[in-house]
C-alpha cells in the first residue's frame, strides 16, 4: 500500500501514513483473524512537507492492490515455509481489496477504537452460568438481530483464548507519516490536516474563542486576537491566523 500510494500516477507525494488495527474475534468468539486499514485521503511530500490529497472517492486502483497483496503474501509464506499450509487453489483466483470512502473517518475511528483495549467478550453480553453452561448475546451480522448463544464452558474458554495475543504481537500499528520515526513529525501532519479542513486546534485552543486566552505578542507584547483558519500547503505558512 506504501509503494502504491508512493506513485506519481495517483496523486503527488512520497509520504502516505496510514495505521492498522488487529481483530481476531467474530460475534460468536470464533477465530477470525483480520486487520482493518485506515488511511488518510492523501499524502505528503518528503520535499516541502506540503499535503497533496488524493482525488475524490479514490485512493489507488484496487485491482493493482488486490495483485500486489496476493503476490506480498505468496512471497512472505513461501519465504517462511509456509505456503504448503494454503490451499493451492487460493493462487489461481482473483484476490479482492476493498478500499473505500469513509467520509470524516469519525465512524471508523470509533469503530475501531472499541477493538484497541477491549476483549474479545464483555461481561454485558453474559447472561447466564449455569450447568457448565455459557449463554451470551450476539448480534447476527446478517439480519442484525440480538440472538443467544450457548456454549460448554470449556469451549467458551477455548474461544476466549484464542484471541488473547501471543508475547510480541502488536494490536495497532502506524506507517508512514503516522509512524514516530517519519521524517514528516505527526504534530506538522496534524496541523497541516486541520488547517485545510478549517478545525480549530484542540491543543492550541481551549475553547471556541482563541482571543478569550489573552494571547500576547512575542515581540511587541501586544494583544493577539483570533481571526481565522487558513488552509496551509507549506510547513512555513502558520495554519491560524491570528493578529
Amino acid at each position: 500500500m506504501k509503494k502504491l500510494a508512493s506513485e506519481q500516477t495517483w496523486f503527488p507525494g512520497d509520504v502516505p501514513g496510514f495505521f492498522g488495527v488487529l481483530h481476531t474475534w467474530g460475534r460468536q468468539l470464533q477465530y477470525h483473524p483480520h486487520i482493518h486499514y485506515v488511511v488518510p485521503g492523501g499524502a505528503f511530500s518528503s520535499n516541502d512537507h506540503s499535503r497533496h490529497p488524493c482525488r475524490k472517492a479514490f485512493y489507488l486502483p484496487v485491482r493493482v492492490a488486490a495483485k500486489l497483496v496476493k503476490h506480498r503474501m505468496y512471497t512472505a509464506l513461501k519465504r517462511n515455509g509456509l505456503l504448503s499450509s494454503v490451499d493451492a487453489a487460493a493462487w489461481s483466483q482473483d484476490w479482492n481489496v476493498n478500499s473505500q470512502p469513509a467520509g470524516s473517518g469519525e465512524r471508523s475511528i470509533r469503530y475501531l477504537a472499541s477493538y484497541v483495549f477491549r476483549t474479545a467478550i464483555s461481561d454485558s453480553r453474559i447472561v447466564a452460568l449455569e450447568d457448565n453452561h455459557i449463554l451470551f448475546r450476539y448480534t447476527d451480522s446478517a439480519t442484525g438481530a440480538e440472538k443467544l448463544l450457548r456454549l460448554q464452558a470449556c469451549e467458551f474458554i477455548r474461544r476466549f483464548l484464542q484471541h488473547v495475543l501471543p508475547s510480541g504481537f502488536m494490536k495497532i500499528r502506524y506507517y508512514g507519516f503516522l509512524h514516530p520515526s517519519s521524517s514528516i513529525p505527526v504534530a506538522l501532519a496534524i496541523l497541516l490536516l486541520e488547517a485545510r479542513a478549517g478545525i480549530p486546534s484542540r491543543r492550541r485552543m481551549k475553547s471556541k474563542h482563541p482571543s478569550s486566552q489573552n494571547r500576547r505578542c512575542s515581540i511587541c507584547d501586544g494583544a493577539i486576537s483570533y481571526l481565522f483558519i487558513s488552509p496551509v500547503k507549506h510547513a512555513g505558512i502558520s495554519p491560524s491566523g491570528f493578529t
